[in-house]
């Protein structure tokens, strides 16, 4: 997403911004529901897709331009400001096992070099008996569902979730350390303060794990295409 000086694009820039319009927009949408949103889903995707830079960039600037809607309260924004950064840069850590997985690079005949071979195969066009044999090894191999690929995909999405439901708790449990200490709360309005927040946590618990396990592979698969559409990566 940056140019060889390691700068960002204009093009860059417009997709930071238009992803952090998304998550404004979708937390906007749902603000009437506790617990329900959307945000989780769309970063996770952005992050998992851009990597840690980008990802990070586009949390905090969501932290902060999300005030403007929403007003300025600042336990509201210390708790994102610490939330977001660490939940966009573990998913974007993440993202480079599942990235890996998904569209891993695979070796090409131009790349390979078979040096056990008397006559080094290479792009000459040329094919030995080896390559041949595997070619044909290969054909047997795809008349088969590939069932070791897709379920280590399935398995990394379920991991992903995981992640997600478990850092999702963590921003309840973050905000019942924030809010009772910048606003002075006394050890029993902490705890009702805990207990009244176990409802919310629950339900958003619930949302994020069924919305990524319903939509996180149909998103991702759209939003990488498109990116390597515009940056070629």
């Amino acid at each position: 997403m940056k140019n060889s000086k390691g700068l960002y694009t204009a093009k860059h820039i417009a997709v930071i911004a238009m992803t952090v319009a998304l998550l404004i927009g979708g937390q906007f949408a749902l603000s009437f529901a506790a617990g329900v949103e959307v945000v989780s889903l769309i970063l996770c995707v952005f992050c998992v897709t851009f990597g840690i830079r980008d990802g990070v960039v586009a949390a905090v600037a969501f932290s902060f331009l999300r005030c403007f809607v929403f007003g300025f309260y600042p336990t509201v924004i210390v708790l994102y400001m610490i939330y977001y950064p660490i939940f966009a840069f573990v998913l974007a850590l993440y993202g480079k096992y599942l990235n890996s997985v998904f569209y891993g690079k695979s070796g090409t005949a131009c790349n390979s070099v078979k040096e056990n071979n008397a006559g080094k195969s290479s792009c000459d066009g040329v094919l030995s008996d080896g390559d041949l044999n595997e070619n044909n090894s290969d054909k047997k191999s795809k008349s088969s569902p590939n069932r070791k690929g897709n379920g280590k995909k399935v398995f990394a999405v379920v991991v992903l979730v995981i992640i997600c439901a478990a850092l999702t708790a963590s921003f309840t449990m973050i905000d019942n350390v924030i809010t009772p200490l910048m606003l002075g709360f006394g050890e029993n309005s902490a705890r009702a303060y805990f207990f009244s927040s176990l409802p919310t946590l629950a339900t958003h618990c619930t949302c994020v794990t069924i919305s990524l396990a319903a939509l996180f592979y149909p998103t991702y698969k759209s939003v990488y295409s498109l990116k390597r559409k515009m940056f070629g990566e």
